[in-house]
């Protein structure tokens, strides 16, 4: 299998420090905000973070096209044997698994390095925000989020989380391998990732990465084309309480190609309409195979946020004019010319007259005749 192309990460050479201080300064950004970026690499700098792309991706769907190394015998971890590896990243390792006495795999996440050590500072706050992703993520209960069975730590302090084991693609892979979506597949995605949008925003979190790689798409749910949002890693608490260092709230996080405005200028005042652009920035990938912006570094990409107006999806591919428009509206600078909510964005897109024009009938012919995309990957390791 020809392995599948992915977005090229973005570095920021020490030669851009200047242009990003430059560029983030006419825009607002304080100093201690710059300091700070310049002093931790917190941006996920590729479309598919470090470890958000080891562990969903992996789950089911392929990124790298590399056989999975299976592990002998299955180790233990608590109350579950973890059958075999599946995903790992700088900050957790993934296994499939299974709970004694149960016949259902699910996915089990681990903290990489294992637990903190008494005066690891850099440890403790690992292994609180590994913990955190758990919690919030376990908060948010809702059909079009991943479901968390269980979390905590084992008796030599590994902390760990279990969850449904997924089956399907991302919408990273399922767009560079298969093209762009029809309109009418993109609207019934879309709905659901506001939807999912729309319940974690009611419990007072924003995402704060929302993008193709971070979105799934089940193929044998019911029905299919089922919507999962993943990764609660970066997640922002508006009625935030506790470290701000273990929960990142007053720094510059995500991914460049699908930050909002906001997120890059004001970090620690981002609200839900920050999620709204990116969804909008998703949708514009769906539809186009293009993200909205392009750049031969972070700061590039980070000035069009600022400054430069997106090109109409239509330049790309046809398009209907009421979908481009709900597109443009979500990718506004402008926080207020957004939708308000989540739940107003789903409003717009059931207006679309695309709405209603993919079911789940066409997404099961899709899905049959596309099953090679799944049984290849299941057994794929990710890079």
């Amino acid at each position: 299998m020809t392995p599948t192309p992915t977005f090229a990460a973005l570095t920021l050479a020490p030669s851009d420090l200047a242009a990003l201080v430059v560029c983030l300064g006419l825009a607002g950004v304080g100093a201690l905000t710059l300091l700070r970026m310049t002093q931790r690499s917190v941006m996920r700098l590729a479309p598919a973070g470090a470890l958000t792309r080891r562990l969903w991706s992996s789950v089911s769907g392929s990124l790298g096209g590399r056989r999975a190394r299976r592990s002998a015998p299955p180790l233990r971890l608590g109350p579950y044997a973890l059958e075999r590896k599946i995903g790992e990243g700088g900050q957790g390792v993934v296994y499939q698994a299974r709970r004694a006495n149960s016949p259902t795999p699910l996915a089990v996440k681990l903290l990489a390095g294992g637990h903190s050590r008494p005066g690891d500072e850099c440890n403790r706050i690992r292994q609180q925000r590994f913990e955190r992703e758990g919690r919030l993520a376990a908060r948010v209960s809702h059909p079009n989020t991943v479901t968390i069975y269980d979390q905590g730590r084992t008796v030599d302090g590994v902390s760990y989380y279990a969850m449904e084991l997924l089956d399907g693609l991302t919408l990273e892979e399922l767009v560079t391998r298969h093209g762009p979506l029809p309109a009418g597949r993109a609207i019934h995605i879309l709905r659901q990732l506001g939807a999912a949008l729309e319940a974690a925003h009611a419990r007072g979190l924003v995402h704060r990465d929302i993008k193709p790689a971070n979105v799934y798409v089940c193929a044998h749910a019911h029905p299919p084309d089922l919507v999962k949002l993943l990764d609660f890693g970066l997640v922002r608490e508006v009625t935030r309480t506790g470290d701000p260092a273990v929960s990142g709230a007053n720094l510059l996080v995500g991914t460049p190609l699908f930050l909002s405005p906001e997120a890059i200028s004001t970090p620690d005042q981002v609200d839900q309409r920050a999620d709204i652009y990116g969804v909008g920035a998703v949708a514009y990938f769906l539809v186009t195979g293009k993200t909205p912006f392009s750049g031969r570094n972070t700061v590039e990409v980070c000035a069009h946020h600022l400054h430069t107006p997106p090109p109409p999806p239509s330049v790309h591919a046809p398009l209907p004019a009421d979908l481009e428009r709900v597109i443009l509206a979500c990718l506004a600078k402008d926080p207020k010319e957004r939708p308000a909510t989540a739940a107003a964005l789903v409003r717009a897109l059931e207006q679309c007259d695309a709405m209603g024009s993919w079911g789940a009938a066409d997404a099961q012919m899709w899905w049959n005749h596309h099953e090679h995309a799944c049984v290849e990957t299941s057994d794929d390791q990710k890079p």
